[in-house]
């Protein structure tokens, strides 16, 4: 009894040491007048999902705009599965938003200048999981 009871435990610890923890982070960047829709795919898990982003507004000329533009980043699986974050604010800071749990599979990243006072916005950030 003693060595099944060995054997189990044994067992046990080496399965619970084989389970690992991932982690995914993949990258985008930005340089719109009004949206545009990535073509990188991220392949996600169904669990909690964030952005993390920066962004500046600026004129045509390059210079930067005092009126700080929002957008919006969109992971887009296909013409029934999305999901959206709002509110992000064009002022050069970090800013991290959840989509909440989402559904696995391939996802493209759309972004979409919702502010209309400055020309362009450009920015990057992550998908994180």
């Amino acid at each position: 009894m003693k060595k099944k009871l060995m054997a189990l435990l044994v067992l046990s610890s080496t399965l619970v040491g084989a389970v690992s923890v991932s982690a995914y982070s993949g990258s985008y960047s930005f340089d719109i007048d009004f949206q545009i829709s990535g073509t990188t795919v991220h392949s996600l898990s169904n669990k909690s999902t964030s952005t993390t982003a920066t962004a500046e507004s600026y004129w045509h000329t390059g210079n930067v705009s005092p009126y700080k533009d929002k957008y919006s980043v969109e992971l887009y699986k296909n013409w029934l599965t999305s999901y959206k974050v709002s509110g992000l604010v064009a002022d050069n800071t970090t800013q991290t938003k959840n989509f909440g749990v989402i559904s696995s599979g391939n996802y493209t990243i759309n972004v979409v200048k919702t502010g209309g006072n400055a020309d362009n916005v450009t920015g990057s950030g992550t998908i994180n999981q």
